[in-house]
């Protein structure tokens, strides 16, 4: 009780809570196992399966016209709300198209290009707001929370979801799935109507250049991190669920119960990692995270349809570590990096983020189509083509700790040992 006093906070941080952890009851079905199942069912290529998953960030380029929405839209909280009603109705076309037999691949991708599209204003607005909205000094500890909730809501409906999509009918279970995703979603945007949001610092009657920020020198530092990032997560994301469905035809409900080992973890790790970033800094929190994150592609560099299952649960283990610190640490990062008005330069990450992400989907989705029938041995051990992409994943993520160690953050770093992490992990357990 004491953590929450000490957060102290207002309507408006609660609601987001709320719709947080309610986006991402729907937002799942979106991402890993259960897309990768969802766009096998309508019938799309690697390719398409790359270009589908990074199409959220690509589309974020858009985010470049947001100063010019402000002279169509009455407030900030119009915007949110609107952007975030066509987002999200737009998923209802996904269970009409499975009840109806409609399943060619291109539904699919219009349906993700709309969602993908209007969220991207939504999350610019909506991140800008919350800057100002959450004080700095608890805004890891609130975030942290935050994460924190919505992993709780992860564990439920990975579950539930992997549980449906086993049912004896694929058709069946994608369609109560992708029903359960919509009424989600749709609920989310009354929760966004609940948000006491304050209106934009950009001046109406005056737009300025939205390239303005790149004259920050030391955002275009961030810029060149964030952007290189983007572009090795994008590169390889599809394919690790791509791996695992398609080539090792592994069980949704071990995939299911191996997420939820994860985001277990996440949910007390966002608490620790989120009082971390208040002390240490968020860019020492991504350095953990990225460090750890290297194991990822070095266990499906070596998991065999003999091995799937252990090193699943190796790789759900480690990787809890490593994305709940970047997913904390990378927010709190761009809030900490904006200047006001903040919008100009979410959207100009968004536009630079966008186009490193066009480009990784096409070079590791045209990488993908060629290897995916693919097969070669080295010193007796086989290896599927799709396995070289996770090898040049590894070499791209260490380069990013390398561009990382550039950046130059506002509140600075502080230098730390295990023994400062310790007492924190230590009261936690003493709470709980």
């Amino acid at each position: 009780m004491n953590f929450f006093k000490k957060l102290n906070m207002s309507p408006t941080m609660k609601y987001a809570i709320a719709e947080g952890a309610t986006y991402n009851a729907a937002y799942i079905g979106t991402q890993g196992f259960i897309f990768t199942t969802l766009s096998i069912y309508f019938n799309a290529t690697p390719l398409q399966l790359s270009i589908m998953t990074t199409m959220p960030l690509a589309a974020s380029m858009i985010q470049i016209i947001i100063p010019y929405l402000y002279r169509i839209f009455r407030n900030r909280k119009e915007l949110l709300v609107i952007t975030a009603f066509f987002a999200r109705i737009a998923t209802l076309l996904i269970p009409i198209s499975i009840l109806f037999d409609f399943t060619n691949s291109y539904i699919l991708f219009f349906v993700m290009m709309i969602f993908s599209i209007f969220s991207s204003f939504t999350g610019n607005v909506w991140t800008s707001a919350m800057k100002q909205i959450v004080p700095d000094s608890v805004r890891g500890s609130y975030f942290g929370l935050r994460n924190y909730i919505t992993s709780i809501v992860t564990v439920v409906f990975t579950m539930v979801y992997s549980y449906l999509m086993k049912t004896d009918s694929t058709k069946l279970g994608l369609l109560i799935v992708s029903t359960l995703m919509f009424i989600f979603f749709i609920s989310s945007v009354f929760l966004l109507s609940k948000h006491n949001i304050p209106d934009t610092l950009i001046k109406k009657e005056k737009i300025d250049n939205p390239f303005t920020p790149f004259q920050d020198k030391d955002f275009r530092k961030y810029l060149l991190f964030t952007s290189f990032w983007n572009f090795s997560i994008e590169f390889c994301k599809p394919f690790f669920s791509y791996y695992q469905v398609a080539i090792l035809k592994a069980d949704y409900t071990f995939l299911g119960f191996a997420s939820t080992i994860s985001a277990l973890l996440s949910m007390f790790l966002y608490i620790l990692y989120g009082k971390f970033s208040d002390k240490f800094g968020n860019k020492n929190t991504i350095r953990i995270g990225i460090i750890f994150s290297l194991t990822g592609p070095l266990i499906f560099l070596f998991m065999t349809p003999e091995n799937y299952i252990m090193m699943t649960l190796l790789d759900a283990f480690i990787t809890s570590f490593a994305w709940a610190a970047i997913n904390l640490g990378y927010f709190n990062l761009l809030l900490e990096s904006a200047k006001e008005p903040s919008e100009m330069y979410f959207s100009l990450n968004a536009f630079i983020c966008g186009i490193s992400a066009i480009v990784a989907s096409f070079i590791g989705g045209n990488l993908g189509n060629m290897l995916q029938n693919r097969s070669f041995i080295i010193f007796d051990h086989l290896f599927f083509g799709i396995q070289l992409i996770f090898f040049l994943e590894i070499a791209l993520r260490i380069v990013s700790i390398l561009i990382l160690n550039r950046v130059k953050t506002v509140k600075g770093e502080k230098k730390f040992t295990i023994f400062d992490i310790l007492p924190e992990i230590n009261n936690m357990l003493k709470r709980n």
